[in-house]
């Protein structure tokens, strides 16, 4: 073999294998971007004047769980 032989040889492995091993483990490896899901629940309770009956406040309870 000649020196352009080895030359397209050489360059062939040192770009061959770290784009196969890219490629490997982009296929091998699990998805760690899975989406996770939250069941959402608010609740609102208005806060009313006794006398006047207008609203002077409002209350709010949120609740987030991950499902599963």
């Amino acid at each position: 073999m000649d020196e352009k032989e080895w030359l397209i040889l050489a360059a062939g492995l040192l770009l061959g294998i770290p784009i196969g091993i890219a490629l490997l483990w982009f296929f091998t490896h699990p998805k760690s971007t899975t989406a996770k899901t939250y069941a959402n629940l608010e609740e609102w309770e208005f806060i009313r004047d006794p006398i006047t009956g207008r609203t002077k406040g409002l209350r709010v309870k949120r609740t987030a769980k991950e499902e599963a």
